[in-house]
């Protein structure tokens, strides 16, 4: 549509005017609840969004996700998934952390069956890590991701003994334990946790090097935590008074 044009060519104010025509034409042929109603309706707040008008546009966020988990539970279309980041995000962003934290576990619980490694999932929780530490609370973001590096053991235990063609095999397994030793070195090293956060973290590298750094960080969107885990357990040296080795 011509508002995707000019939001393209960074017109928004013209994306905007031409959206909220779109919308009210939109309601008055098909009705409020409508999904070509709840996309025009999330591109406007995402235009809102890059007009730096957060408060304006939460509303409309609001509205999309209450209409798409009443209209389509229990599945999860993409306008819904990147509705429920987008809510998260607007939340965010304003700093309304302890309501960006709800919004995010309510997708979990409500998307629960898509997986907790499904992509859409592995990114709100990212979210709801951004959610926690602006409340400072590191204790429940180590909570979160030692269940999710216990479940990433099972699955290498599980690949290695009995191998599935069809789903993650070992090397996959190892990358998300790698990648949730990272993201746990984090919350342990905010927690001044310093010995803690050298073993999670040394084991994450350990890992890391079993692998070619320039294919890994080719096909591997995630690889960037290895050197996120190299700085923290740098900073995890110098929090126990090992500058030389840091």
């Amino acid at each position: 549509c011509l508002a995707e044009v000019a939001e393209e060519e960074g017109w928004t104010a013209d994306a905007e005017a031409m959206l909220r025509e779109a919308i009210d034409a939109s309601v008055a042929l098909h009705g409020d609840a409508h999904p070509d109603v709840a996309y025009l309706r999330n591109f406007l707040a995402l235009i809102l969004m890059k007009e730096d008008k957060a408060a304006e546009a939460e509303p409309l966020f609001r509205k999309v996700r209450d209409q798409r988990m009443e209209r389509l539970l229990p599945e999860m279309d993409g306008l819904t998934w990147a509705n429920c980041m987008d809510v998260a995000n607007n939340l965010i962003v304003q700093e309304k952390f302890t309501e960006g934290e709800a919004s995010c576990r309510a997708s979990l619980e409500k998307y629960a069956s898509v997986g907790e490694w499904d992509d859409r999932n592995y990114q709100l929780r990212d979210l709801l890590r951004i959610a926690l530490e602006g409340q400072g609370n590191y204790a429940e973001i180590e909570r979160m991701d030692r269940s999710l590096l216990d479940a990433a053991h099972s699955g290498l235990e599980k690949a290695r003994a009995q191998p599935d063609p069809s789903g993650p095999g070992e090397r996959d397994w190892l990358l998300r334990v790698a990648k949730q030793r990272s993201l746990l070195g984090y919350a342990l090293v905010h927690q001044e946790r310093f010995v803690e956060a050298e073993a999670d973290l040394r084991e994450c590298l350990e890992i890391y090097a079993q692998f070619d750094p320039i294919p890994l960080a080719q096909s591997d969107p995630d690889a960037w935590l290895r050197y996120d885990a190299m700085s923290l357990l740098g900073a995890a040296l110098l929090g126990q008074g090992k500058p030389v080795e840091a």
